[in-house]
């Protein structure tokens, strides 16, 4: 499977552990004799918080609904993660890193203070997101050979901090961090035609404004600005 797709399998389950936690856990009555005592007892007993009367019960439920929250706002984020996967998957993998390393130190808490349930769950999810991690590869510079710059849609201007600069390739990772995503320089043969009918992707790709060749410059046309051959 894809990063897309675990990310987006992770997401549903997410959100079943969401909805399971808060129909059962949060809002789920005590059945057995015992359970319904301490719950009463929870409720009954009230005492003043920071100018607030609460009880335990108040807390419990206050507490589990928050963590129905950020189990929905997880789910909408793998979600999005997903579709971001299918052109960034690489640079998305310390973010999934991070949720890989909080579901492990969850399903380790939920075995030491609940029950099997959320373990297996939460475990499932801990594996999409290493499958994730583990297929998460940049995309090969090859791959966009043979493709030209009128492919590329015309959605942003070029960053300010870029404009009206020359800039060569060895000021090309500036270029990166400016644009946010790839960006490749590479050697035009001479003998090539002087238009844009092959290899300039070798020169530059993943680059969201228009853009043309003049001489050896590939020139950005919403502003003065020039990648240097």
């Amino acid at each position: 499977m894809k990063p897309t797709s675990l990310l987006r399998v992770a997401a549903v389950l997410t959100l079943i552990h969401a909805a399971l936690h808060t129909v059962g856990g949060v809002f789920g009555k005590p059945t057995s004799g015992a359970a319904a005592a301490a719950f009463t007892a929870m409720q009954s007993n009230q005492f003043p918080v920071m100018g607030f009367t609460r009880t335990y019960a108040d807390f419990y439920r206050g507490l589990g609904l928050a963590v129905s929250i950020f189990l929905t706002a997880e789910a909408i984020v793998f979600w999005q993660l997903g579709s971001m996967a299918k052109t960034q998957a690489h640079r998305l993998r310390p973010v999934l890193a991070t949720f890989l390393v909080a579901y492990l130190a969850l399903a380790v808490n939920s075995y030491l203070y609940f029950f099997l349930p959320p373990v297996v769950t939460e475990v499932l999810i801990a594996l999409c997101l290493a499958l994730a991690i583990l297929k998460a590869k940049p995309v090969p510079a090859t791959q966009n050979r043979g493709a030209t710059f009128d492919s590329h849609p015309t959605v942003t201007a070029p960053p300010a901090s870029i404009l009206g600069r020359e800039i060569s390739p060895h000021t090309l990772p500036f270029l990166r961090r400016e644009i946010g995503r790839p960006v490749i320089c590479g050697q035009r043969d001479r003998s090539d035609p002087p238009a844009n009918e092959r290899n300039l992707t070798e020169i530059a790709y993943g680059l969201d404004f228009p853009v043309t060749l003049e001489g050896n410059c590939v020139h950005f046309e919403e502003a003065a600005c020039r990648i240097q051959l």
